[in-house]
């Protein structure tokens, strides 16, 4: 009976759980050989370029210019209910003189491919990650429990912003990304065939305790 009983709870099916390893999503994500797949924002007044010496190792991106971003060129469709957004990475702020802004954001947009403007999280210091020491390596980790249809939004991008840089003379350098959507582990459901077998062990098991308590 217990073997019966273990057949059943390996039938049983239908949901499925986080693998627990980790999986990337941005391409070309430490910048080893140039800054394929990322674009700076669309409207913005700066640009991208490649540092092939500096970065943890050697190569990075360097987001030039004043109030602009950066992110991938893949767009990722929200998650269908809540989910954990993983975003981090190794950001540098290269001032020269005055200190600006260099955060990790999220862009968040209201069509599926990601063709509108994109809005994304303000408020206090505390919103967003954000370098806080000039010319020094710092990783930023904003991971993010949310549920982006339930408020109107359909993708989203990680996005490295660039903000209050005065002479539009300096940088946020960018090494070592990390994005990843992870859904929450689904309770698993019964598969029909774990309904059938569980229908029939519940049958065999009646059929057992009918004939031990029958007379005679």
């Amino acid at each position: 009976m217990k073997r019966a009983l273990l057949l059943t709870v390996l039938l049983l099916g239908g949901g499925h759980a986080a693998s627990g390893q980790n999986q990337n999503q941005i391409p070309n994500a430490t910048f080893d050989t140039g800054v394929d797949g990322w674009i700076a924002a669309p409207g913005g007044s700066g640009a991208i370029e490649w540092d092939p010496t500096f970065g943890q190792p050697a190569g990075s991106l360097r987001l030039v210019g004043n109030d602009d971003a950066t992110l991938p060129e893949l767009c990722f469709p929200a998650a269908p209910g809540a989910a954990n957004y993983l975003w981090r990475a190794d950001v540098y702020m290269d001032a020269s003189d005055e200190f600006f802004l260099c955060s990790v954001n999220f862009a968040l947009y209201d069509t599926p491919d990601c063709s509108d403007s994109f809005a994304f999280f303000v408020g206090d210091e505390d919103a967003f990650p954000w370098v806080r020491t000039p010319n020094q390596w710092e990783h930023l980790n904003f991971d993010s429990y949310m549920d982006l249809r339930s408020v109107g939004y359909r993708s989203v991008r990680p996005v490295v912003g660039k903000l209050a840089d005065i002479g539009s003379d300096d940088a946020c350098v960018l090494d070592n990304v990390y994005f990843e959507i992870v859904a929450p582990p689904q309770i698993p459901t019964v598969s029909p065939v774990g309904l059938l077998v569980l229908a029939a062990l519940t049958v065999a098991a009646a059929l057992v305790v009918l004939r031990r308590i029958s007379p005679g």
